[in-house]
């Protein structure tokens, strides 16, 4: 039984209960999580991870893991098999309220990051893990434009590049969750002195936002946590309304 696994031995801290919470309210996503992509995800640290796993009677991570999606698989083998066609079909009703949802987004929020994006003299993007596809794609698309436009995909080399961005530069984030420890200690400064800063986020309680002049929260956190992948799809969108507009004014500067 999963429930069996989740009775702790001692005390569990706050950054012990973060990660038990995650687990327990999306346990499909534990297929395709390392323990440092979960340890961000929650946004605590590999040791909170590491701790917890030995709380709840695993030597590590790793045992936990194993341990934890046999469970998974023998409680799918008990329930009522779902075929391909309905798990497409929940799929993308889902998606279409996202697709709706996403009108209510103010025009006015938009307008901001693409003015920022097209008028800055160096644009700063970020995304890690699979928040690297939406902002890989921002990044191309902008550079095709001729926009000066850098890009980074983990931590460490996105603190050497925004060594280079100052309070005029425009900074885009995007990150599911938006947790800000970890990410806080590498960019936090260089966000938070940054005039034009923008995290894209699908939490409303993005912890990380207190350090952007602007947050903008897409739909489909709801759909996330049923995946058991991170879908960047929503984003990727997001990103497609957004240089629609780029677009329409450059041609207006330009002209």
């Amino acid at each position: 039984m999963l429930s069996n696994i989740f009775i702790p031995k001692g005390h569990l801290s706050n950054s012990e209960k973060k990660v038990q919470k995650y687990i327990q309210s999306s346990p499909n996503r534990i297929e395709t999580l390392t323990i440092n992509k979960l340890a961000v995800t929650v946004g605590t640290s590999v040791a909170s991870v590491q701790r917890y796993c030995q709380k709840i009677g695993f030597s590590g991570y790793k045992e936990f893991k194993f341990a934890f999606l046999n469970a998974l698989a023998k409680q799918a083998e008990n329930q009522k098999k779902e075929n391909a066609n309905q798990l497409c079909l929940d799929y993308l009703n889902g998606y279409q309220k996202i697709l709706e949802k996403l009108k209510a987004i103010k025009q006015k929020q938009i307008d901001k990051l693409a003015n920022a994006l097209l008028n800055s003299k160096f644009n700063y993007i970020l995304g890690v893990y699979y928040s690297s596809i939406p902002a890989r794609l921002l990044t191309l698309q902008l550079q095709d434009l001729g926009l000066p436009t850098f890009c980074s995909v983990n931590d460490i080399d996105g603190e050497h590049l925004l060594d280079n961005s100052n309070k005029d530069s425009t900074i885009v984030l995007f990150s599911i969750n938006g947790v800000k420890e970890h990410y806080e200690d590498y960019w936090g400064d260089a966000i938070a002195n940054c005039n034009n800063s923008f995290l894209i986020t699908m939490n409303r309680k993005a912890e990380f936002s207190s350090f952007f002049k602007n947050t903008i929260v897409l739909p489909g956190n709801n759909l996330e946590e049923n995946l058991s992948f991170d879908q960047q799809s929503v984003p990727t969108i997001f990103i497609e309304m957004l240089m629609q507009i780029i677009h329409h004014k450059n041609l207006q500067k330009i002209s």
